[in-house]
């Protein structure tokens, strides 16, 4: 389900009303409440439409109406801002199916391309001697296809993914690159994130972190990406609302006094703590808790990047150490981080971690 800024909608746990003012990651939405100052992240399931209308968004066609390779209808992805996105090529993701006692039954698996090139792929999954699943397609720049289903029994026989890509030009397939991957279930609950494009917690596995033998240049990859998401996929705050973003001035030019202003004020640290980002926590689920809790996270850290901070502080709590645990895996996938520690400190005693970026 798809709305658009401004709908009218009904929280169905309290019966408050409001008006969608941003879409957010996750499958969630920023709704004003009326009559208040307060504005909260909602998930899609825990509201609905207060003005006797439903809207489902339908992926746009070509201009000049030329057929595409074809696209899975069912996929959903969020475009990325391809301003400051930095791709991390070839991936492989697993998303839980649940039984109806809640208990996992299998899992859809995902293969992701966010980079802008073009690539044919092999997969096959293997129980000792025993192919279990085999699939090959093509995946668009910044796409994603199903490439089948995993049985969650299957994890305890630690299958084999053989996985091999080849980059298409226009001389044909070149700088094919092979990995064979070993499912072991201790690291596979572990290896959790929420995955690009997609945009959800799923299991999570980086094959290839680069196209091999290509250099191209962005502004020319990143306009063709721009025509060709603006034709078939999903809008997101990137692309249809203003989001103030104030982002550090070049290299070479005067800041602004609002820039100057924009960093001077802002804030060292992140408190993630529910209760501070949530205001009915109590209804939560601990998976959604989490789920919340890292998409400030991430929104932050987008932002800190953004505006130059070169340290800030990510308050955590001590507690059993999941969302703790959580952050470092995040900050581990990404090469803007130059380090980071969880310390005593003063203030936060070891309930923070210290983030140091990496701008050179």
């Amino acid at each position: 389900m798809f709305y658009e800024i401004g709908t009218k909608v009904r929280l169905k746990f309290t019966g408050e009303t409001g008006k969608i003012v941003r879409l957010m990651e996750q499958n969630m939405y920023e709704i004003w409440i009326d009559d208040t100052d307060i504005r909260i992240p909602v998930f899609v399931e825990d509201f609905e439409r207060n003005d006797g209308m439903d809207v489902v968004f339908k992926k746009l066609s070509t201009k000049n109406g030329s057929e595409l390779p074809q696209l899975d209808p069912s996929i959903e992805i969020v475009i990325p801002d391809f301003d400051t996105y930095k791709p991390l090529g070839f991936q492989i993701a697993f998303e839980p199916n649940y039984k109806k006692d809640e208990t996992i039954e299998d899992y859809t698996i995902y293969v992701i391309n966010d980079t802008y090139h073009e690539l044919v792929y092999d997969l096959a999954i293997f129980i000792g001697e025993d192919m279990i699943l085999e699939e090959s397609g093509k995946l668009l720049e910044v796409s994603v296809n199903k490439a089948g289903n995993l049985l969650f029994d299957d994890l305890n026989e630690n299958p084999v993914i053989e996985v091999s890509i080849s980059r298409v030009t226009t001389e044909g397939l070149v700088d094919t690159q092979q990995k064979e991957l070993t499912l072991k279930a201790n690291q596979f609950f572990k290896k959790q994130k929420v995955v690009p494009l997609l945009m959800r917690l799923m299991h999570h596995y980086l094959i290839f972190d680069k196209v091999e033998g290509l250099e191209v240049k962005k502004t020319e990859s990143a306009e063709s990406l721009k025509d060709y998401t603006k034709q078939h996929l999903k809008p997101t705050p990137s692309n249809n609302i203003n989001i103030s973003r104030p982002a550090a001035p070049p290299k070479g030019r005067i800041p602004n006094k609002n820039e100057v202003f924009d960093y001077a004020n802002f804030p060292i640290e992140i408190d993630l703590h529910i209760e501070k980002l949530y205001k009915d926590y109590a209804k939560l689920s601990n998976s959604d808790i989490i789920k919340i809790q890292l998409m400030a996270f991430e929104q932050y850290f987008l932002k800190a990047k953004n505006m130059g901070i070169s340290k800030f502080y990510i308050i955590h709590g001590v507690g059993k150490g999941k969302l703790r645990e959580a952050i470092w895996r995040e900050l581990d996938s990404t090469s803007d981080v130059y380090s980071y520690k969880n310390e005593y400190h003063s203030k936060y005693g070891y309930g923070a971690t210290e983030v140091i970026i990496n701008y050179d």
